[in-house]
């Protein structure tokens, strides 16, 4: 199911023992743009610290109970190592959090792999081969965002400013973000919410915190409505690709 990211902010994190507190935030890769950790402020035994959980612990939001299940027991997070819960986050403490959880590597291209495996897989390989990996994919560790800074970033049509983010559609089970759901109200009388997917972003700007993308003004004006209320089904997809001019 597509899901909003905003409605998950300050759900409870259900563990499968418990409540261990509430999600605060997400961070997520700028190059495949996947959602790849829930920022969770703790409470009670554990303290009152910003624990990172792997989107491969994640399950499901429920908004009817007002909770986001992780596939975690409280007493593995409250024991898990201290890590950066402020960008940037290092690969090495990503690597130790992964190691702990046994979690997969993400920038090793393992996304699909279940957890199981992927540790098996991880264990054939020599530190050298590991470390290599990592030398290549080092560019990664500056492309790890998050989503509550990037909510109220401008977006930059080809010819003008149209509207600002303020929204992530994830698909809740892959935790890819799908959509950017782009508020034009301010820029214009009646203004709505209309969606615009990050495959048509030309650029991200991080220092003047502008989104480019390639579709003129009057194009995202006119695109389909949407409404946080809604379920965006097919159908809808079909309309919004089509009016967009994409496959």
């Amino acid at each position: 199911m597509i899901t909003s990211l905003k409605k998950m902010i300050d759900l409870k994190i259900k563990a499968k023992d418990g409540e261990i507190g509430k999600a605060t935030d997400f961070y997520f890769d700028d190059v495949g743009w996947n959602i790849r950790y829930l920022v969770a402020e703790t409470g009670g035994l554990l303290t009152g610290r910003e624990v990172l959980i792997s989107h491969f612990s994640m399950r499901r939001p429920s908004f009817k109970l007002k909770t986001l299940p992780v596939d975690l027991p409280v007493e593995k997070i409250k024991n898990s190592p201290a890590v950066e819960s402020k960008l940037p986050v290092s690969r090495k403490k990503e690597q130790e959090l992964a190691a702990y959880y046994a979690w997969p590597l993400y920038w090793m291209n393992m996304t699909a792999i279940p957890p199981q495996e992927s540790i098996l897989l991880r264990n054939m390989w020599s530190e050298e081969m590991i470390e290599k990996k990592n030398k290549e994919q080092s560019m990664l560790e500056a492309h790890l965002r998050s989503f509550a800074e990037v909510k109220g970033y401008n977006i930059e049509a080809i010819d003008d400013n149209i509207g600002q983010v303020d929204d992530f559609l994830v698909d809740d089970i892959t935790w890819k973000i799908r959509y950017m759901v782009i508020d034009t109200r301010k820029w214009f009388p009646g203004g709505k919410n209309v969606l615009i997917s990050p495959a048509w972003i030309e650029n991200v700007d991080w220092n003047m915190k502008t989104v480019k993308v390639d579709q003129k003004k009057k194009v995202i004006k006119n695109s389909p409505v949407y409404n946080e209320d809604m379920q965006v089904k097919p159908e809808f997809e079909v309309d919004l690709f089509i009016h967009y001019g994409k496959q």
